[in-house]
């Protein structure tokens, strides 16, 4: 008999991850486009900025997608009528449930948009 193996921590992170970043890539993109119709002085400055996390952000889907599927793991959108985002994976063969609530969504996203304007500051400053 087979030992199901469930998701490390790690892996936990990288599947949320998976679902975060290209929300937050949608979000930058949006406001990117927000910008260019912008009279602004700095719009410019803020577009390259967008610009930059962009990249990077799409790096770093592009690096957790690959190191999920090494891992054998896939992420699906589950359509549900309520609050909360309903999503599956199937680990290793075996597939499990995972919900995360709307605030909890907003706080994550907020917290990783902070890292990285906080990076490409420093990156700035260099």
């Amino acid at each position: 008999m087979t030992t199901v193996q469930k998701p490390t921590e790690e892996e936990q992170e990288m599947i949320l991850n998976s679902l975060l970043l290209p929300m937050m890539l949608t979000m930058i993109e949006k406001n990117g486009k927000e910008f260019e119709l912008s009279t602004n002085m700095l719009r410019r400055y803020y577009i390259a900025a967008a610009q930059i996390l962009m990249n990077r952000i799409h790096a770093e889907m592009v690096k957790n997608k690959n190191e999920l599927r090494s891992r054998q793991i896939k992420v699906f959108e589950d359509n549900r009528m309520d609050d909360d985002l309903h999503y599956k994976y199937i680990c290793r063969g075996y597939e499990y449930p995972f919900s995360v609530m709307r605030d909890v969504v907003r706080s994550r996203i907020s917290i990783m948009m902070g890292e990285y304007v906080q990076g490409l500051l420093i990156k700035m400053k260099e």
